[in-house]
């Protein structure tokens, strides 16, 4: 993989002020990746084909200056993440439930939100090739996604002209993301604080 680190150790550092990254550094891939809870419960978790990870935009204010506008951070707001299935025997069941822990049209129409809002956490991690593959001893990165909630259930679409396994899909609407480090610490420095 290319890449340089800025303003590194100077011992190694390259004439035009670059360091090479080290040999040994692993990375993280789209595929090395689990939920262990979601919606608060440790299951449903099978034959699950994509995630989304959260995206954080910092909303901005301006205000007037002279001959100027300064800009603020106003507010922090995250997108919603995109769940994908391979519909399978038996989780039809679990779309069900999950849309009647928040609208279930026959008893109570929209729930209290205390009753249906639950984390769901999302792992990444370092590549299949570190600690001798054993998934629980690698390094990842975390996501807990706070308040977490199906916002939207896709059950998928049928067709006669392809042959393929049917996609269910849940968008997960939440509050904020807590976002942690497992294992090892990072390499790189920031102003002086380990990232």
């Amino acid at each position: 993989m290319p890449g340089f680190i800025v303003n590194g150790d100077r011992d190694t550092q390259l004439s035009n002020g670059l360091n090479p990254l080290p040999s040994n550094l692993d990375y993280y891939y789209t595929y090395t990746w689990s939920i262990p809870i979601i919606f608060g419960e440790s299951k449903y978790i099978a034959s699950l084909r994509d995630v989304t990870l959260p995206v954080v935009t910092i909303n901005k204010e301006s205000g007037k200056g002279a001959g100027f506008d300064y800009q603020y951070a106003a507010s922090a707001s995250y997108s919603d993440v995109q769940l994908t299935w391979y519909d399978c025997e038996g989780f039809f069941n679990a779309l069900i439930t999950w849309r009647k822990s928040v609208f279930d049209p026959v008893t109570t129409g929209i729930k209290e939100a205390a009753s249906y809002k639950k984390d769901t956490t999302i792992n990444s991690y370092i590549s299949d090739y570190s600690s001798n593959g054993n998934i629980a001893s690698r390094e990842y990165q975390q996501y807990k996604l706070v308040n977490s909630w199906p916002s939207t259930i896709k059950y998928g679409d049928l067709s006669y002209t392809v042959s393929e396994v049917k996609m269910v899909s849940v968008t997960v609407t939440y509050d904020w993301c807590e976002e942690s480090l497992s294992g090892q610490q990072q390499r790189f420095q920031i102003s002086g604080t380990q990232r």
